[in-house]
C-alpha cells in the first residue's frame, strides 16, 4: 500500500472515530466537547472528503461520507432545524406597540468586559422588551442603570451568592423569583409579562460548562433543575441564557423534551465571540413552549464579552 493510500484510509478512519465519540456526548465529558463541535468537525470532514474524491480513493471516500450522514443526523435531529430566520447581525428593531410579537435578548455579557457603553447602546437601539442578561455584577449594575429609561422594571441576583442574572424589562414584571432552587441548582430568573394578548413566563439561566472539575456531572443535574424549574406552571413560557451546550447536545435536548420546550436551532455560533463563522459554536440559546414560536433569530454584535447577544422574535405559533 503506498504512503497515500494509508494516509487517506488514515483520514477515513479518524473522521469516523471522531464521529463515534461525538455520538457518546451523553456518557462523556470529552465525548460532550466533541458533540459541541459538530459543527467544525463537520466543515473539516467535507474538505477531507474533497481531497480523497480528489485522489480518486473512493473506499475511503464512502467511509467518509458515511460519518458525515452521521455527523448530519446529529446536528439535524438534535437541533430540530426548520425554517426559521438568522443572520450573523441583527440590526436595531423598532419596538412593538401593539405586542404581536414579543422581542427577547439573551446574553452573556461576561463580568471581566469593562466595555459597558456598547452594550448599553446597543440594548438601547435595540429596545427589545425583556432582556436576559448573565453575568452582570459589580460596575456592570450602574452602567445598567443608565438603560432605566428603556427598561424601567428589572430584577438582579445583588445580595445572592453565586448568582449573576440581571433582567430588564420594558414591560411590567409579574410574578418573580431570582436565585439558585435548591442544591446543585443553576443560576435562574423567572418572571411573567403581560404580552402576545396574554401573560407570558420568561426564565433565563446559566449552566455550569463541562470543563471544570465535576462540571459535566454537575452540569446533567442542573439540566433536571432547570426543566423541574419550568415544569412547576403550564403557561406560554420562553427559557433563555448561556447554557454551555450546543442546540444538537443531546442533554439539552433531552433538558427541553422534559420541560415540553423546543429549542430554537441555529448553526450561526455565539462563542467565542471574536472568532468568524464557522469557527463559532452556538451555547447561548432561547427555548418556546408549544404555544408560541421563534419567528426570527439574530445575532447582535461582538460586545467585548467572549459571546455575542442573541435577540429572538416570539409570536404565537399558528394553529
Amino acid at each position: 500500500m503506498t504512503l497515500w493510500r494509508r494516509l487517506t484510509w488514515l483520514a477515513a478512519i479518524s473522521v469516523a472515530g471522531v464521529t463515534v465519540v461525538a455520538a457518546l456526548a451523553p456518557f462523556s465529558a470529552t465525548a460532550a466537547i466533541v458533540n459541541h463541535l459538530l459543527l467544525q468537525v463537520a466543515v473539516g470532514t467535507t474538505a477531507v472528503l474533497a481531497v480523497t474524491a480528489l485522489m480518486r480513493r473512493w473506499r475511503p471516500a464512502l467511509v467518509i461520507v458515511l460519518a458525515m450522514v452521521g455527523q448530519a443526523v446529529m446536528m439535524a435531529s438534535g437541533a430540530h432545524l426548520r425554517d426559521v430566520t438568522a443572520s450573523a447581525y441583527a440590526a436595531p428593531i423598532e419596538a412593538a406597540e401593539d405586542q404581536a410579537v414579543l422581542r427577547v435578548i439573551t446574553y452573556n455579557v461576561l463580568g471581566s468586559n469593562r466595555n459597558y457603553d456598547a452594550t448599553v447602546d446597543f440594548l438601547r437601539r435595540q429596545a427589545a422588551d425583556v432582556v436576559l442578561l448573565n453575568e452582570v455584577h459589580g460596575p456592570w449594575f450602574r452602567a445598567l442603570a443608565a438603560l432605566t429609561d428603556v427598561y424601567p422594571y428589572t430584577l438582579d441576583c445583588s445580595g445572592i451568592r453565586w448568582c449573576n442574572l440581571a433582567v430588564l424589562s420594558r414591560l411590567p414584571l409579574g410574578d418573580t423569583y431570582v436565585g439558585r432552587p435548591g442544591s446543585y441548582a443553576p443560576q435562574m430568573a423567572d418572571v411573567t409579562v403581560r404580552a402576545l394578548g396574554r401573560d407570558v413566563r420568561l426564565l433565563g439561566t446559566h449552566l455550569v460548562h463541562g470543563l471544570v472539575p465535576g462540571g459535566f456531572a454537575r452540569q446533567g443535574l442542573e439540566v433536571q433543575r432547570v426543566a423541574d424549574r419550568v415544569n412547576l406552571r403550564r403557561m406560554p413560557t420562553v427559557l433563555a441564557g448561556d447554557f454551555n451546550m450546543s442546540p444538537w447536545a443531546p442533554r439539552l435536548q433531552a433538558m427541553a423534551d422534559r420541560a415540553g420546550l423546543t429549542v430554537t436551532p441555529s448553526l450561526f455560533g455565539t462563542w467565542p465571540a471574536g472568532l468568524p463563522m464557522p469557527a463559532r459554536i452556538p451555547i447561548d440559546h432561547v427555548l418556546v413552549s408549544p404555544d408560541l414560536q421563534v419567528t426570527d433569530r439574530r445575532l447582535g454584535p461582538a460586545l467585548g464579552s467572549d459571546h455575542r447577544p442573541v435577540i429572538a422574535t416570539i409570536a404565537l405559533a399558528a394553529r
